[in-house]
């Protein structure tokens, strides 16, 4: 004889309302907790390299402890000042720009790791270079992109480089709201008091 379904069976007990929000909300309960198991493996990345590892690189190229530990003192600073992001042992991101800082007691930056420093000795082709220090020394920013704008850091006596392309002009704007265009190529080797200025744009 063909078996017969009882009645009751859940295989064939029609859902009441009640019964389908139940099973709704219990579906959706698994879903979320998929997603939150998920969710970490989706989103970690890779981790940012820490000031120790900076560190570790200044030391790897030859500097004492003490160097290293006073050039990430002095990258630190610069950190807070500009809100850029480290991206070698002397080196910060300013988006749009780079600021390269000397180990403390050289007059100029050196090159870690694959970083290059745009500003020794004068502004490669296509930068604009400003300078901490009069004659192209101290801590340098380099701009290489156009139409960025960046805060200057420095109150007293610095130099600067324009060797961006021929037609270019970058601009430095004065706190008394004049500002000086000057052409590609032009230079500064002393007596801007960067306390006057307010910042440089690029191009």
């Amino acid at each position: 004889m063909p078996q017969r379904t009882h009645a009751n069976s859940p295989c064939t007990l029609p859902l009441r309302n009640g019964h389908r929000t139940a099973v709704k909300r219990w579906l959706l309960s698994i879903g979320a907790a998929i997603t939150i198991m998920l969710v970490p493996a989706l989103t970690v990345g890779p981790a940012h390299a820490s000031p120790s590892d900076f560190t570790s690189q200044a030391r790897a190229a030859g500097l004492t402890a003490t160097q290293a530990d006073a050039l990430q003192e002095a990258v630190d600073r610069y950190v807070a000042q500009t809100g850029g992001t480290q991206v070698s042992a002397n080196q910060i991101d300013l988006r749009g720009a780079t600021l390269s800082v000397p180990v403390p007691g050289e007059a100029r930056p050196r090159t870690f790791g694959t970083s290059d420093v745009h500003c020794n000795s004068g502004a490669d082709y296509e930068y604009f270079c400003a300078y901490s220090e009069t004659y192209f020394n101290g801590t340098s920013i380099a701009w290489w992109a156009c139409g960025v704008e960046k805060y200057i850091p420095w109150n007293w006596e610095g130099s600067w480089d324009n060797n961006q392309t021929p037609g270019t002009r970058a601009r430095i704007y004065y706190l008394h709201h004049s500002a000086l265009t000057p052409p590609a190529p032009s230079r500064k080797l002393y007596g801007e008091d960067w306390a006057n200025v307010r910042s440089i744009k690029g191009c």
